[in-house]
């Protein structure tokens, strides 16, 4: 029956209906939220005890409104689940005390979806928790947790197919067997928090905020890049975790988080550049480079708009790194020590003439590191924009995970260490490195490694000792003070830290200090940008631990540095040398009727990296051009850096002729670097062209003889060896003088090192 409704009655009526909607969506929320907390479950045993080998499936269907941006499921079984997202096999999970999170984004769809578990346990109490967590923008989320509204079949029973999603008449309800935290499986999915801004120790003047922790299914992240919108891009690492973009706010705090559908996976190289992402990682052809381009203009990087620009063989934490574009608008990549040099380089490329250079057999790393391996070690690449042409730069790294150029085009990185070579005469500590064209810094396996004396490679600007270093950025597009606006920042993993250096120009490179900027325990910092705020936003995460978004920014403008008039005057003059060394490495890997002329002068110059880059120059062009020259050379520096070109790229016919303009250059006439270089010179001529000829190995031991024992450590080093090698008289009786005299562990390993090679001699 209707009944009339006035408009008093019918105010009063709304009312009513307003009231009970109100009491139903109090009720509705108290009930979701409840909901949000997800129960271990199991099939009904109907009261009987668990038995082994319990074989159960378990369904849910649910509806997303739209197409989810993103959608993590978390789940851990007690003891084995595999898991289908609408007929789409995802990973097996096994082990009840920890959650995995699985990125199920691209499999989960609008409308109805249907989750299907195969559980399976051995023995004792079986159950298994899950939560989807679904992102739909906007900070909206979804969550489908495991509750008794799930159904649950015996797998006998059922005779189920996997693609049989719909429940049928042999499906029944579930049973809970408590809610997350519950005994004996305690709180699998704890909410993970990364160490506090709080906690951490910042330079006067620079405030930090966390802005986000990693939670399930975002992973532990490696590597970011920001692109032309400031927005930041984030790889995690692992092979099932889709990269990740973060849209920030005027005020540099998150407003959008999301996942790209790009088929990169565990990338440690992201460059945003020419309206592409450039990612070194894993991809759909394999290891290595590839390019990103939105082609559809979606604001996406779909999983078919990519090009695969060059594979790199070489895997883990030494393997594929960095992606730099240069200030000559080329694009830069970094390897680890790991990775093997690619095909298809340039014959002109910079970085050539590279051997292991080592006079006496080396001791590999007795716990297997690096075996094998040999020069270059790690090195740089360069290549176009669309990856066409590639050259090798330089090399004789480590494992330098990133570097980045000043304002002045220069090149600077950040190599590692062999931690457990500690206390070892070849120890190399973390060191900062200024990365000019056709570099060696002298890296090589085992006991190989180079003094940072040897002419043949080049020093740091400054050793930092032992670390872990990773992501590296100057603190150009930063709006902090003057000072901080032109320092390196240096990330150190293991230490917690990141360091701000202070370059210092001398001569055609850079002396160096540092301070700790930032430092937290822990603070497993990985990489850092700068964002269109003027703010640094850095990255914590790998090797599965906590990781984090923090800002840096700076709470002052700081006053500006006023430098001296001789400071100006040797800036000024560093500049030009710089401008010098850039143009003879244009020489570096290329034939050039010019490039001998050019370069000689610069051989005698006071300046070892100018010396350097015009070895270099001079090492590309024919050897009948120079070597008469290189003989006749009547200057010490040019003599000998001309010399060391020559024992590098001569043939053994020139050995002879070499040794002996030498005599030119008496030991006792040179001040110790110039002593270390001629007795490198000898060593190389040893290495590359053989050991001389019995009347020249004679008048050599002679000469050597006389000058051992030195005064220097340096100068008994290569004296040591290289008189083991000539087999000298005499040579085991002064060694084990100067053991007796060392007075570091570093000079006793030395001595006895070398000894152990030598058979003759012994009483």
């Amino acid at each position: 029956m209707d009944f009339p409704i006035d408009r008093c009655g019918g105010a009063f009526y709304q009312l009513h209906l307003m009231r009970n909607y109100l009491i139903c969506l109090f009720t509705f929320c108290s009930i979701a939220s409840q909901a949000q907390v997800p129960e271990w479950i199991w099939h009904s045993n109907n009261g009987a005890a668990a038995t082994n080998n319990e074989d159960r499936f378990f369904h849910k269907t649910f509806v997303a409104e739209k197409k989810p941006e993103s959608a993590i499921l978390s789940i851990a079984a007690d003891d084995q689940a595999n898991i289908w997202v609408n007929g789409k096999k995802q990973r097996e999970v096994t082990g009840w005390n920890n959650s995995v999170n699985l990125d199920i984004t691209k499999d989960v769809k609008e409308g109805t979806n249907s989750i299907a578990i195969h559980g399976f346990s051995t023995a004792g109490e079986a159950a298994f928790i899950a939560k989807l967590t679904m992102s739909f923008g906007q900070k909206k989320r979804s969550v489908i947790v495991t509750d008794t509204s799930w159904k649950s079949a015996i797998a006998s029973e059922k005779g189920w197919e996997m693609s049989d999603f719909s429940p049928g008449t042999n499906w029944i309800a579930a049973v809970g067997k408590g809610k997350l935290g519950v005994a004996p499986w305690g709180d699998v999915m704890k909410v993970a928090e990364a160490t506090r801004a709080e906690d951490l120790t910042l330079l006067p003047g620079f405030k930090v905020e966390l802005l986000h922790s990693a939670q399930a299914g975002e992973g532990t992240w490696i590597c970011m890049t920001i692109d032309d919108k400031g927005r930041l891009i984030i790889s995690p690492q692992a092979d099932d975790l889709s990269l990740w973009r973060i849209t920030l706010d005027d005020k540099g705090q998150i407003s959008k988080m999301e996942t790209i559908p790009a088929p990169i996976r565990q990338a440690m190289g992201l460059l945003y550049a020419n309206e592409s992402l450039y990612a070194n990682g894993h991809g759909p052809s394999g290891t290595g480079l590839y390019r990103l381009v939105d082609k559809n203009k979606n604001d996406q990087f779909d999983t078919n708009e990519f090009e695969f620009l060059k594979t790199f063989k070489g895997e883990g934490e030494h393997g594929y790194h960095a992606v730099v574009e240069g200030p000559d608008k080329k694009i830069y990549v970094m390897n680890g020590n790991h990775t093997k040099i690619p095909d298809g380089l340039s014959t002109n490329s910079p970085h050539k003439n590279y051997d292991e250079d080592f006079l006496l057999p080396r001791q590999w790393d007795a716990g297997g590191h690096a075996v094998g391996i040999l020069a270059p070690g790690g090195h740089v690449l360069r290549t176009d924009a669309d990856g066409k042409n590639w050259e090798l730069m330089l090399g004789g790294f480590r494992n330098t995970y990133d570097f980045a150029f000043n304002t002045d085009g220069e090149m600077f990185g950040f190599d590692s260490d062999m931690e457990w070579e500690w206390g070892m005469p070849w120890y190399k500590p973390t060191r900062i490195l200024h990365c000019v064209s056709g570099a060696d810094f002298g890296w090589r396996a085992g006991s190989a490694k180079w003094p940072a004396y040897y002419a043949d490679g080049l020093p740091a600007a400054v050793n930092i000792g032992i670390g872990s270093p990773t992501g590296v950025k100057f603190g150009t597009k930063s709006n902090f003070p003057e000072k901080y606006k032109n320092a390196l920042f240096a990330m150190d993993w293991s230490y917690g830290r990141i360091l701000a250096v202070h370059l210092k120009p001398i001569g055609a490179s850079y002396s160096a200090t540092y301070e700790n900027f930032v430092k937290g325990k822990p603070l497993n910092v990985t990489d850092l940008e700068f964002g269109q705020d003027g703010a640094m936003y850095f990255i914590t995460g790998g090797r599965g631990t906590q990781s984090g978004l923090y800002r840096v920014s700076s709470e002052g403008s700081g006053t500006e540095e006023i430098k001296s008039r001789d400071e100006l005057a040797a800036e000024k003059l560093s500049m030009e040398a710089r401008k010098t060394r850039r143009q003879l490495e244009e020489f570096h890997g290329t034939t050039n009727p010019h490039a001998v002329e050019t370069a000689w002068p610069f051989l005698k110059s006071e300046d070892r990296w100018l010396r350097y880059a015009a070895r270099i120059a001079i090492e590309a062009q024919p050897v009948s051009q120079w070597k008469d020259r290189a003989i006749n050379e009547q200057d010490i520096e040019g003599g000998l850096a001309s010399l060391m070109a020559l024992a590098r790229v001569g043939g053994k016919e020139t050995q002879k002729e070499l040794l002996m303009a030498l005599k030119k250059f008496p030991l006792d006439s040179l001040n110790e670097t110039q002593k270390l270089e001629k007795l490198r010179v000898i060593e190389l001529s040893f290495i590359r062209q053989g050991k001389p000829a019995p009347e020249l190995a004679k008048v050599a031991t002679e000469k050597l003889s006389a000058q051992y024992p030195a005064k220097t450590e340096s100068l008994n080093r290569e004296l040591c060896q290289l008189l083991i090698f000539l087999e000298a008289p005499g040579v085991v009786e002064k060694t084990l003088d100067l053991l007796d005299k060392a007075k570091t562990q570093e000079e006793q390993i030395h001595y006895i090192f070398y000894l152990r090679n030598l058979k003759t001699g012994w009483t």
